[in-house]
């Protein structure tokens, strides 16, 4: 996870450094609802937390 100076504050990332696209889509209507900052942060780090055993996941297939 990493800031981000764009329009979201927070971004989930892959290994490769790339923004996870289902993620980044999900923050962005997030942060278009008015969401505060720090509630970007809260769900981006959620969000993180359940990317990284589903990305798992789909690796070994």
């Amino acid at each position: 996870m990493a800031a981000n100076p764009g329009v979201v504050p927070w971004m989930v990332l892959d290994e490769q450094g790339r923004a996870v696209e289902p993620v980044r889509r999900y923050l962005i209507d997030f942060v278009a609802r008015y969401n505060r900052p720090g509630s970007v942060r809260s769900y981006a780090f959620d969000l993180l937390r359940w990317w990284r055993p589903v990305n798992c996941t789909m690796s070994r297939s």
